[in-house]
């Protein structure tokens, strides 16, 4: 808001596009794993330049071009640590992620996040088979559960990365549209103004 308000008042050209999509990243990082980003302020931020290389297809990557002939061999390569993504990004944002993973363990923060989503069903699966345990030593015929699957940590970052990547580019992209849509029609832009203060005020 404060940018857009920045771009008003100056009457600049700016890339609605572009603007779109770091806000796209700042709202996902935050969802997903709990990281401020803050790409509208600052843009050139290393954490940022990784994150963004996810979204940039590199057509020199041999290995793409093997997941696009030969899927079957792209997944015996893929288990060998070959990928399409740059491995230099992946492992500087699971470096943070583990260790935000760790922290919420340790109970240091908490958030409503994906990660925190993933810890609490952990903690809720630990919970489950300490109590079936203790049932079958009361009670050894009592047949036990099925137990819940827990993520590692390495599934949690890729879970969160596919949606990381899928989420990006759609997010960002509907939200240019919408505000050229709203750009070319201002009476739907008042109307959307006025339902937006009634609905949520200042």
């Amino acid at each position: 808001r404060d940018r857009l308000i920045e771009y008003a008042d100056k009457q600049e050209i700016f890339n609605i596009n572009q603007l779109s999509g770091q806000y796209t990243l700042d709202t996902i990082s935050s969802c997903l794993f709990g990281i401020e980003t803050n790409s509208l302020k600052n843009e050139n931020a290393t954490l940022i330049r990784h994150l963004k290389k996810f979204f940039t297809i590199d057509f020199t990557n041999i290995f793409l071009y093997i997941l696009l002939i030969s899927p079957r061999l792209a997944g015996y390569l893929g288990k060998k640590g070959y990928s399409i993504l740059p491995k230099d990004a992946i492992d500087y944002v699971s470096t943070i992620v583990n260790h935000v993973i760790s922290r919420r363990r340790q109970h240091l923060e908490t958030r409503n996040d994906f990660i925190q989503m993933m810890i609490a069903h952990e903690q809720e699966s630990k919970d489950d088979e300490l109590t079936s345990e203790h049932t079958e030593t009361k009670h050894p015929q009592q047949q036990r559960g099925t137990l819940k699957k827990t993520l590692t940590d390495k599934e949690i970052f890729s879970q969160g990365l596919v949606f990381l990547v899928a989420g990006y580019e759609t997010t960002s992209a509907l939200l240019s549209f919408f505000f050229y849509f709203m750009a070319i029609e201002p009476v739907v832009q008042e109307k959307v103004y006025e339902e937006i203060q009634q609905e949520l005020g200042d």
